[in-house]
C-alpha cells in the first residue's frame, strides 16, 4: 500500500484574528452622528473680537531701511579692518609672502573704500539721518 491509496483528509487553516479598525463598542454606547456632547461647549466667534494683529506697514518698512543700513554698516567697516590687518597676518603665517606687508594694507584699503564707500555713505546719510528729522 503506498501513501497514494491511503484517504486523504481535508486540512484547514485558520486566518489570526484581524483587529477591528474602530473600538469595540459597549451596549450602552450609542454612535451619535453630528450630536453635540452636553459636556463640551463650543464657543462660537463673535463679532467684536478680531483675529487679525495690527499691521504698521510704515514702521516694518522703517525697520527694515534701518536693519539693512547697519548690516551695510558692519561688513562694511569689517572689510576695511581685514584688509588693514589681513597682509600682516598672511606675512606672520607666511613670511615673504608679501614684499611690504604695509604697502599692501594700504592698497587693498584703498580699493575696498573705493568701490564701497560711495554707497557706505549714502546709506549713511540717507537712513541713519531720517530718523533725526522726524
Amino acid at each position: 500500500m503506498t501513501t497514494d491509496d491511503l484517504p486523504r483528509q481535508p486540512t484547514t487553516t485558520t486566518a489570526p484574528p484581524v483587529a477591528d479598525s474602530q473600538p469595540e463598542m459597549l451596549p450602552t454606547d450609542t454612535p451619535t452622528k453630528n450630536k453635540p456632547r452636553p459636556d463640551v461647549k463650543i464657543k462660537e466667534p463673535s463679532k467684536q473680537q478680531s483675529s487679525t494683529i495690527p499691521f504698521d506697514k510704515a514702521a516694518s518698512q522703517e525697520s527694515t531701511r534701518a536693519h539693512i543700513a547697519q548690516m551695510f554698516s558692519v561688513v562694511f567697516l569689517a572689510l576695511v579692518t581685514l584688509t588693514l590687518i589681513g597682509p600682516f597676518i598672511i606675512n606672520g603665517l607666511q613670511p615673504n609672502t608679501f614684499a611690504d606687508p604695509v604697502a599692501t594694507a594700504k592698497e587693498l584699503a584703498t580699493l575696498i573704500a573705493g568701490v564701497l564707500g560711495g554707497p557706505f555713505g549714502f546709506i549713511v546719510g540717507f537712513y541713519f539721518k531720517q530718523g533725526d528729522t522726524e
